[in-house]
């Protein structure tokens, strides 16, 4: 069919009587189009037609009905309800509305499209209680938006993260020292082949649907190694006989200095969260901070609470190829009462950063450093009391003392 700037609803009947269509149309259709189309079935010519004059579609007793979205839906439409399994109900709903209610008003009628289209967004409705999605139409949008929802609403991977706040004076930050364990020989992994069957479904060329079995290849390796729980780190070289390069495993620890007293576990922590949620763990307590205000003579004294200790914001993202785009957040506050103002001073030390890590991979946050400067005095009673002379009976002791929280992470990505 090649047409320029033929009427609407002469083209439609055209195609209709050419595949013997049982077609009928309501006043709204009017308007002409241009169409310049090859191999096509009728029906699909029909419906893309349609579709581009904004028309919507029902189907009852094998007749074709065509007309504007309000009339179809105001005589064929029905309450339509679907379940959500994973997804955020307001996100969906918004798609929905963005994939099937992008018709603009046109030049000639805006107004009564307006019309239509607020009338669209008033046809989904979210159900917060029983987390379902609520859809008044045809059965024809309704199928659609069922099978939107299937690919949408879809589980999110996990991801669980491991962290570990240690707090290390500074002299041992100094002579910080990693005790690196090594395999003793060469390891060489077990590689398990087998296959997997994945199931899709295509559209053939006549427009029905096909079931399509294809197996994918999926190697498990297994790697075991004496004094390794597990195996923190790979270095691969050469290639054995059957292909499969040797490996050294290795790990790191700093047992040593904490047995030592340098160095102090504050807490471990390990939380889970969605992919792209935000996981926040604190460890800590609210300090009341009073705020006094007057009014009118009177003074009223009120409290606010301060968040103080350790917290850790961590938001993870899984890329296509496993890794982890992390963004992440600590702080460590302490507060500090300050005798000469009557108040607390509040110490904070903050860091902020977004990397990249692998499965399993563990990344360290440092340079937390903290200052404490104590000063204590001993006296003699009544002589250190004395001026001038009593400070010869009392001596003062000043101590400053830096530490470091050093924060490791580790990430691991969980089945659905």
């Amino acid at each position: 069919m090649h047409l320029a700037d033929a009427d609407v609803r002469y083209i439609l009947t055209v195609l209709a009587s050419s595949d013997n269509i049982n077609l009928i149309m309501d006043d709204n259709v009017s308007g002409s189009v241009s169409v310049n189309i090859d191999d096509v079935l009728p029906i699909d010519a029909i419906k893309m037609i349609g579709k581009i004059k904004g028309l919507a579609f029902a189907e009852d007793k094998n007749i074709l009905f065509i007309g504007s979205p309000k009339n179809i839906r105001s005589n064929y439409g029905q309450l339509h309800i679907f379940k959500v399994q994973y997804c955020d109900l307001n996100t969906l709903a918004n798609a929905i509305r963005l994939s099937f209610n992008t018709q603009p008003p046109s030049a000639n009628n805006k107004k009564e499209n307006a019309a239509e289209t607020d009338q669209g967004e008033k046809n989904i409705l979210t159900d917060q209680e029983n987390n379902t999605l609520l859809f008044y139409g045809t059965s024809n949008e309704a199928e659609k938006i069922s099978n939107f929802i299937q690919n949408f609403d879809i589980p999110s991977k996990q991801v669980m993260l491991e962290a570990k706040v240690i707090a290390i004076q500074k002299d041992a930050s100094e002579k910080l020292g990693i005790e690196w364990n090594w395999s003793q020989l060469p390891q060489y992994p077990d590689y398990e082949k087998s296959y997997e069957t994945i199931k899709s479904t295509v559209k053939n060329d006549d427009g029905s649907y096909a079931a399509v079995s294809e197996n994918i290849p999926v190697t498990k390796i297994n790697r075991k190694a004496a004094g390794f729980d597990n195996i923190p780190g790979i270095i691969q070289f050469g290639k054995g006989p059957e292909g499969i390069p040797f490996e050294f495993y290795y790990g790191a620890t700093l047992n040593a200095l904490i047995t030592n007293g340098k160095a102090n576990v504050l807490a471990k922590p390990n939380i889970m969260t969605l992919n792209n949620h935000k996981a926040i763990i604190r460890i800590g307590g609210s300090v009341p901070v009073p705020k006094t205000s007057v009014t009118d003579s009177t003074t009223t004294t009120a409290y606010e609470y301060h968040d103080t200790g350790i917290i850790l914001q961590y938001t993870p993202l899984i890329n296509d190829n496993g890794d982890i785009t992390a963004d992440v957040h600590t702080e460590v506050s302490s507060p500090l009462y300050v005798e000469d103002l009557k108040a607390y001073r509040f110490q904070t030390r903050s860091a902020d950063t977004v990397v990249r890590l692998k499965d399993g991979e563990t990344m360290v946050i440092g340079g937390l450093i903290g200052s404490e400067e104590s000063k204590s005095m001993s006296k003699i009673p009544f002589l250190g009391d004395l001026p001038i002379l009593g400070n010869f009976f009392r001596s003062i002791k000043k101590n400053k003392t830096d530490s470091e929280i050093i924060i490791f992470l580790t990430a691991h990505v969980t089945e659905n």
